[in-house]
């Protein structure tokens, strides 16, 4: 069966093809009414948009880059990485583009040129960057090429990249002063190993931050002798808590630098016999679906995904159409108090 036309469409829906091509382009000077008549029309005779036509006239490929730096497989094995991979897609494809995941293993000029070549033969229209941990040097090279592109999950006060980060510093503070409010003493630190030497202010620099100007702001005292760093997953929590125990030093809290971590903390704990939260309060970072499901509750910092990706997308339609945009956006996190502390 031949596949129906936009002026097959139009004509079975009753209204001119301009119309049609107005819902198709999202348009908003088309009635509610008049869109949800031609959608069930375009469903109802299962039209298919020629992707490849439009972008042939509007000069635009229709297609957004997701990149990510580093081994394709330590990124889909983290939960993390999957969860904003989703969103970006959801957001993205919202706006009528696709999405072409894209990882750079390296910051050798061979790799930079093959992903710049997408740009240049007009492939990628801009490209959403999972910075968190792009080396410096890179992002610094991807600014000069004056390609859209947004930087997303990376303060970088220092160089001018449109950019969306969350704010990482202010949730760990908001979540010493209300260990402190707990009359905890002696809260230790479960951080992430940097996500790459050559990368600044990245998130897990962030989240220590966070946790060091709260002790500050709360009169407790930094103790180094507190603060162990791990890989990020859950058997890093359970090693980093056996360190803990093993130093000797009196622990009432554990913070951990994502939820995993904190997950590891919290059996660990209980195995060797800690009350939780009467005598340990665990409290970790991201609000992860499996938070809720595990026993006590994880108390947690909530890591707003969507509401990142949305401000990340919209940036980048806004550089794209070469409308004047805000070139840089924090997303506030919060606090969410459940069992465990």
């Amino acid at each position: 069966m031949a596949r129906a036309t936009l002026k097959q469409v139009a004509a079975e829906a009753g209204v001119s093809h301009q119309t049609v091509s107005a819902v198709l382009n999202n348009h908003p000077n088309v009635k509610a009414s008049t869109r949800e008549h031609v959608m069930a029309v375009m469903e109802r005779m299962n039209y298919q948009p020629n992707h490849a036509a439009r972008a042939l006239r509007s000069s635009r490929s229709n297609h957004i880059g997701y990149v990510l730096y580093g081994p394709a497989t330590a990124a889909f094995a983290d939960p993390y990485m999957s969860i904003v991979m989703s969103s970006v897609i959801d957001t993205i494809r919202l706006h009528g583009y696709e999405v072409v995941p894209y990882f750079l293993s390296s910051d050798k000029d061979p790799e930079l040129r093959s992903f710049r070549a997408l740009f240049d033969q007009g492939r990628l229209d801009g490209a959403i960057l999972m910075a968190s941990n792009f080396p410096d040097k890179v992002l610094e090279q991807l600014h000069g090429w004056d390609y859209p592109m947004v930087a997303m999950d990376r303060f970088m006060p220092e160089l001018p990249f449109p950019a969306v980060w969350a704010r990482h510093r202010e949730g760990f503070q908001d979540a010493v002063k209300h260990l402190a409010r707990q009359r905890r003493t002696n809260i230790a630190f479960v951080g992430g190993q940097p996500l790459s030497p050559a990368c600044t202010h990245d998130s897990a620099a962030e989240r220590f931050e966070g946790y060091k100007l709260g002790l500050q702001q709360a009169g407790l005292p930094y103790q180094e002798e507190l603060v162990v760093h791990a890989d990020w997953t859950f058997d890093g929590g359970r090693n980093a808590f056996q360190q803990l125990l093993q130093s000797g030093h009196p622990v009432d809290a554990v913070m951990a630098a994502n939820d995993r971590m904190a997950v590891g903390v919290i059996r660990e704990a209980l195995e060797a016999g800690r009350s939780i939260p009467d005598d340990l309060a665990v409290v970790g970072f991201d609000d992860f679906e499996f938070s809720r499901y595990i026993q006590p509750e994880l108390t947690t910092v909530h890591f707003p995904v969507e509401q990142m990706a949305v401000k990340a997308t919209e940036l980048l339609m806004g550089l794209i159409d070469k409308k004047a945009v805000l070139k840089k956006f924090a997303v506030p996190v919060h606090l969410v108090v459940r069992q465990s502390g």
